[in-house]
């Protein structure tokens, strides 16, 4: 996936993969610029949040959980270069693991602002929900697409379709 340690290009990649983040905190500091927390969610992402947390407990069990904002390749993995860097800057607005970390299913939230506001911004949209449907299919994992307005009984059955899968 990564290239060898012991060639130079390895070398480099572990390197700013490790200390990458320390560097960066001594610049920060340095330069007097401030960083501040901030929520994960907005407010419609949070009220599904919510709804997929009580939803999933009720369906699977508390064995299994509701994760927000993942990075796709966390939970990814491909031999493929190229592949591994079309989807690992993508997130998946939730994911949903059982007790052991193993993705079950995505849940990507079309919510009112998803496309944009724009041309431009709903074709880049389009295009990153493809590629997002394209490798989860390839990894056997399902994908709930949950538009802006919707029903509980989705969430209810997409669950009980997983349980019975």
């Amino acid at each position: 996936m990564f290239p060898p340690i012991n060639t130079p290009i390895g070398l480099f990649v572990f390197v700013a993969l490790c200390f990458g983040g320390v560097a960066g905190g001594l610049y920060v500091r340095s330069s007097g610029l401030s960083a501040h927390s901030c929520s994960v969610l907005n407010k419609s992402e949070l009220r599904l949040f919510k709804k997929l947390r009580e939803s999933c407990r009720d369906v699977l069990g508390e064995t299994y959980y509701v994760m927000a904002q993942v990075s796709y390749g966390e939970f990814l993995a491909t031999d493929s270069r190229s592949l591994f860097f079309r989807f690992n800057c993508k997130r998946a607005d939730f994911l949903i693991m059982d007790h052991i970390g193993q993705p079950i299913a995505v849940v990507e939230y079309q919510g009112s602002g998803h496309y944009g506001f724009s041309l431009v911004s709903r074709f880049k949209a389009m295009k990153a929900d493809k590629v997002k449907r394209n490798i989860l299919k390839r990894a056997g994992i399902p994908l709930l697409e949950v538009p802006a307005i919707y029903k509980l009984n989705i969430l209810l059955t997409f669950f009980q379709s997983i349980k019975f899968a």
